[in-house]
């Protein structure tokens, strides 16, 4: 039995390692008492600084919500003046006018235009009798035969 003894090598990233490191490495790292008030104090500061920052968003949000109910509330009025600007000139009520009205309750703006332009538009033969042909048109294009 002849036993040859191999040469034995040593890996190149063994060769400067210290065989003691994993179980350093394995070993859980303690804080003291000063350095774990330190890292709970920024922990809470982060965390109050993103509730602060949470909280400025939902104000604002609040106060745009309150600015589009305030413009809506606006937009109702002035519909409401111009029927009853409307009620007057022509002795109608608002019973019998169609009013477009979106989901919400809201009046849209667009149909709030095309009602002032349908007023201005309209002869005013009604308030001046017979005097139909002096009447001044304002046209917003669409009503133009097409050549």
């Amino acid at each position: 039995m002849s036993t040859q003894n191999a040469p034995r090598r040593t890996r190149t990233s063994n060769a400067t390692t210290w065989p003691g490191q994993i179980v350093l490495d394995a070993k859980i790292k303690r804080h003291t008492k000063a350095q774990k008030a330190a890292d709970d104090l920024a922990l809470k500061e982060a965390q109050e600084a993103q509730e602060a920052q949470v909280q400025k968003g939902l104000e604002r949000l609040a106060a745009d919500e309150a600015n589009d109910l305030w413009e809506a509330v606006e937009t109702v009025e002035a519909v409401k003046t111009m029927e009853a600007t409307d009620n007057m000139e022509d002795g109608t009520t608002g019973a019998n006018k169609r009013k477009v009205i979106k989901k919400g309750g809201k009046v849209l703006i667009k149909d709030a235009i095309s009602n002032m332009q349908k007023k201005i538009n309209e002869p005013s033969s009604k308030l001046e009798g017979d005097n139909a042909n002096n009447v001044a048109h304002v046209s917003d294009g669409k009503d133009t035969p097409a050549p």
